[in-house]
């Protein structure tokens, strides 16, 4: 296979599908491709990942609830221009793209204020021109840890500047397990099935993804014609 010439790796882990959108956004702005394929695969149930883990409690077993359940997963995503042929059929377009740090991470101490990821919803409202509320509901990466439920509700607190009476939190990891890089192809397919189906609460969302080491990411989609 002959790759183009901005093809490139994106070893980020579950932030890793924003990074690629970000960088798939400038490539195909500039007009140097008609789009890009975004892959994204990972396993956990390896022996030696499993091991790692479990000396760290952090596996959903009988003797432990506050846990992740390991999984694998291999999914793509094609990304391409706003173009007329696209404008004839619903799409999921992605407005806004924003990233943070995440100083009290899982695997340290401190105050923890999820300032990581309210940075990155803040800076991808900012990018998509919108307010929280104006959103349906999220969908994310949380796989079953205390720890990422919390500062989903803490971010979600400091970011909403008007109230709205349900904001559902989706998490794809229910079905899929814990699957590290893949889950960012998991969190859009099923956004595009939702919205595409009918069976989502509404055609806005924002989507939110975070590293164990502190990396934070969120982008907002929108489901419809584009004008």
């Amino acid at each position: 296979t002959r790759f183009a010439a901005g093809s490139a790796l994106v070893p980020h882990g579950r932030v890793a599908v924003a990074v690629a959108l970000a960088q798939a956004r400038g490539l195909v702005n500039a007009g140097q491709v008609p789009g890009v394929l975004i892959v994204g695969v990972d396993s956990l149930i390896s022996w030696p990942t499993l091991s790692h883990y479990e000396r760290e409690d952090r596996l959903l077993t009988e003797a432990n609830s506050d846990g992740f359940m390991p999984g694998e997963a291999a999914g793509a995503l094609w990304i391409g221009a706003n173009s007329t042929e696209t404008r004839q059929a619903p799409q999921l377009l992605c407005t806004g793209i924003g990233f943070g740090r995440e100083r009290a991470t899982i695997q340290g101490g401190g105050p923890f204020r999820a300032d990581g990821l309210t940075q990155a919803i803040m800076a991808c409202l900012d990018d998509a021109g919108r307010q929280l509320h104006e959103f349906d509901f999220r969908i994310t990466d949380n796989s079953g840890e205390s720890f990422y439920f919390k500062e989903s509700s803490l971010a979600l607190t400091r970011s909403m500047r008007q109230s709205k009476e349900a904001f559902d939190l989706w998490h794809p990891a229910e079905c899929t397990g814990e699957c590290g890089a893949a889950t960012g192809v998991t969190v859009i397919a099923e956004s595009v099935d939702a919205c595409g189906k009918g069976y989502a609460p509404g055609n806005r969302l924002l989507a939110h993804w975070a590293n164990d080491a502190g990396q934070r990411a969120a982008v907002t989609l929108e489901f419809g014609v584009v004008a």
